[in-house]
């Protein structure tokens, strides 16, 4: 085998290894985008949720202090 073919071929082998690498390396960005956005609306559902049921626990303190007060007032 010639020198140049083999030298050819390794550098084509070697090309072929990047190319795949960096096909390897888009594939992962994107999955690694689609989860860091997929942890961000999860976090963000997590945020609402968790403000309306301060809202709605808010709403029920308020109710038990005004029948607090109304059971004080009338005894």
């Amino acid at each position: 085998m010639n020198t140049s073919v083999f030298i050819t071929v390794v550098l084509a082998v070697i090309a072929g290894n990047v190319a795949m690498m960096g096909n390897l390396v888009k594939v992962l960005s994107d999955r690694i985008g689609d989860l860091v956005s997929r942890v961000d609306r999860a976090d963000t559902r997590a945020d609402e949720r968790h403000t309306l049921y301060m809202a709605k626990f808010d709403g029920i303190a308020e109710t038990l202090a005004r029948f607090d007060r109304r059971f004080e007032d009338g005894h």
